[in-house]
């Protein structure tokens, strides 16, 4: 009888793991950019239905599959208005590029872990990296999250490459208070240089936290002024399941001897 009360206590410690494994993120494939024609107005959407669009960039889907973004012109796009108060403290901008996650145009993402990408983007390329903020309503939009470069995280070279960008960076927006991950609004890169430089996409996933790489960039936030002139987790949770449903097995037969 001690034995068996032995290994029920293990199973009821062993829950509360069981259930942490089971609660993390899925991953989710976002894009993987197959190749489609653009929408009216030379924009795309995803496979889900969230927006894909640009200003001051142009993008086309190529016949081989890849989303290409294309750096145009240097002109200052706001210059006043609301949306200057969305992301204070930054320098103007004059170009980005933005995907919607999903057409709700507001995305949980507070179990997942990272934004991965297959890439080729030119020698010399470089632009801001944040997230857009969407109201606890998902109505309004709110305060930016920090802006990173792409530098911090890759090289670019002409050449495949994989971006992988922790979200743990994007822990607070612009003004110093915590970001929701749970309301978000979009992926923009902003102020993408040199005029004319190409960045191409491929296989946009948001990692669960079940499926996190296990090495991230951990280099410091640039300045908010700066500028560049899950498929599943089922795997893990149903070991974790097998452990607990095994050792459950020997409880109730050592109950049964004793």
């Amino acid at each position: 009888m001690k034995f068996a009360a032995l290994v029920a206590a293990v199973l009821a410690a062993a829950a509360p793991l069981v259930h942490a494994q089971a609660s993390c993120g899925h991953n989710d494939t976002i894009d993987s950019f197959a190749y489609r024609a653009a929408d009216p107005g030379d924009q795309y959407h995803t496979p889900s239905g969230g927006l894909i669009g640009a200003d001051g960039a142009n993008l086309t889907i190529l016949p081989a599959g890849g989303l290409q973004i294309t750096a145009g012109f240097d002109n200052v796009l706001y210059s006043q208005g609301a949306e200057l108060s969305t992301h204070p403290g930054t320098v103007a901008t004059f170009n980005y590029w933005f995907i919607q996650f999903n057409p709700q145009i507001c995305y949980d993402m507070s179990n997942a872990a990272t934004l991965e990408f297959d890439v080729v983007i030119d020698p010399g390329v470089n632009f801001n990296i944040t997230l857009t903020q969407k109201s606890a309503d998902c109505l309004n939009r709110s305060i930016d999250s920090q802006y990173f470069l792409l530098s911090k995280y890759l090289t670019p070279n002409g050449q495949p490459q994989h971006l992988s960008i922790p979200l743990k960076d994007f822990s607070t927006n612009l003004l110093g208070q915590p970001y929701d991950f749970k309301h978000n609004k979009d992926l923009t890169f902003v102020n993408l240089t040199p005029q004319g430089g190409n960045i191409v996409l491929k296989n946009f996933v948001v990692t669960g936290s079940c499926n996190a790489p296990s090495a991230s960039g951990t280099s410091s936030a640039a300045a908010p002024g700066a500028s560049s002139s899950p498929k599943s987790s089922s795997a893990s949770v149903s070991a974790g399941w097998s452990v607990v449903a095994g050792v459950a097995s020997v409880a109730a037969l050592f109950a049964a001897i004793f």
